[in-house]
């Protein structure tokens, strides 16, 4: 069950990305999503809990939201978001969005697909309306 579980969420994610975000230029890559914004990238982080293990029916994940300068020296590592400057659970971003989620197989995909679209939409807005504060936090901290 845990493979079939695994492999639902990459499933689920695949559908986001084909249905909703590469239209609107998000490449994947695994788990991640990642949109070029021009002066930085913004990327999406699907994190699956340290709480799926075999023989639980429902997995839940995480949705980590990050931004990635173009023009500061790239991070390598990063607690949410590998190669970002600045990251954060997507419930930090969109008030009143969910801090996890949970799935199993019967889960409702298309319902899915669309909050998940929905919600990471929302983040970008969000991001992009705080990029200035976003960058400077960035600055202040590599200054230290």
């Amino acid at each position: 069950m845990a493979d079939t579980l695994k492999s639902l969420l990459n499933t689920l994610l695949s559908d986001v990305h084909r249905k909703h975000l590469k239209p609107i230029g998000f490449k994947k890559n695994e788990r991640t999503f990642s949109r070029d914004k021009g002066s930085y990238w913004e990327r999406f982080h699907f994190q699956a809990s340290r709480r799926n293990y075999p023989g639980v029916e429902d997995w839940r994940f995480y949705i980590n939201v990050g931004v990635e300068f173009k023009d500061l020296e790239p991070r390598r590592w990063w607690s949410y978001v590998a190669h970002t400057h600045w990251a954060a659970r997507l419930g930090t971003v969109v008030p009143g969005a969910p801090s996890h989620w949970t799935y199993n197989l019967s889960t409702d995909r298309e319902a899915f697909s669309h909050e998940i679209a929905t919600l990471v939409t929302e983040a970008s807005v969000s991001v992009a309306t705080s990029l200035d504060r976003v960058r400077q936090e960035c600055l202040s901290e590599a200054a230290q």
